[in-house]
C-alpha cells in the first residue's frame, strides 16, 4: 500500500488530531521497516524515521550518526543546578559538519529562524585553538525558508549561538537556567513534530 506525500500528510494530521482510522493504521504499518524489502530499506536509509516518543527519537538520532562514524564533537548543555534528574534529561547535541538538525526554538519568526525549522550545519566554530568544544556553529536552512541576510552575502548560512532558558524543577522546586545550541538531531523526529509543521 503506497501514498503519496499530500496523502501521508493529512494522516499525520489525523494522528496528531486522534482521528486516525483503520485506514490509517494499514497505511503506517506498510512502512514499518520489518515490512519493507531489502531495496526499500536501502532507498529510505536517509528519509526521517517517526516514533511515538521523544526517547526512541533521542536514540534513533544518536544510533544514526555512530553508525555514520564522522567526525563530531559533543557539546553539553550548563544548568544552573545539580539535581541529577535535570541534568539527565538535559542532553546536549552531538555536532559534526553536515549533520541533519531541527531549531528547537523561536529564535527570530521574523527571518524563518523558527521551532522546526530543518537545518545542516556547515561548519563548527571555535574563538581560539585551546578550547574542545565550539562557541557557535554555522548551519544552512532548507528550502529558501530564510528571510535575512546570510553569512558571506548567502541566502541560507546562518550563526547559531548558545541560548539561555528558565526551566523549573520540580524535584527541589526551584528555577534554574539551560545554556545550550537549540538544535537537535533531526534523522527521527515523533509523529507530533510532523504533522504540526506540514500542516
Amino acid at each position: 500500500m503506497r501514498s503519496s506525500s499530500s496523502e501521508f500528510t493529512l494522516l499525520l494530521s489525523r494522528i496528531r488530531d486522534k482521528k486516525v482510522t483503520e485506514a490509517d493504521i494499514a497505511v503506517l504499518e506498510s512502512r514499518l521497516e520489518d515490512n519493507l524489502t531489502e531495496e526499500e530499506k536501502e532507498k529510505f536509509s536517509e528519509s526521517l524515521h517517526l516514533f511515538g516518543e521523544t526517547r526512541l527519537v533521542d536514540m534513533y538520532n544518536n544510533y544514526y550518526i555512530m553508525q555514520k562514524n564522522a567526525n563530531m564533537v559533543y557539546i553539553p548543555a550548563i544548568l544552573s543546578t545539580d539535581c541529577s534528574t535535570c541534568i539527565d534529561n538535559t542532553p546536549g547535541l552531538f555536532a559534526g559538519i553536515g549533520f541533519k538538525c531541527m531549531i528547537t526554538n523561536n529564535l527570530s519568526t521574523k527571518l524563518g529562524l523558527v521551532n522546526g525549522q530543518t537545518c545542516f550545519i556547515e561548519n563548527l566554530v571555535y574563538k581560539t585553538s585551546t578550547t574542545d568544544i565550539p562557541d557557535f556553529l554555522v548551519i544552512r536552512i532548507e528550502g529558501g525558508k530564510y528571510r535575512g541576510r546570510g553569512l558571506n552575502n548567502s541566502s541560507n548560512l546562518v550563526s547559531i549561538f548558545p541560548i539561555k532558558t528558565f526551566e523549573y524543577c520540580k524535584h527541589r522546586s526551584e528555577s534554574y537556567t539551560v545554556t545550550k545550541i537549540p538544535l537537535i538531531l533531526n534523522y527521527a523526529t515523533t509523529v507530533h513534530k510532523v504533522s504540526f509543521h506540514n500542516r
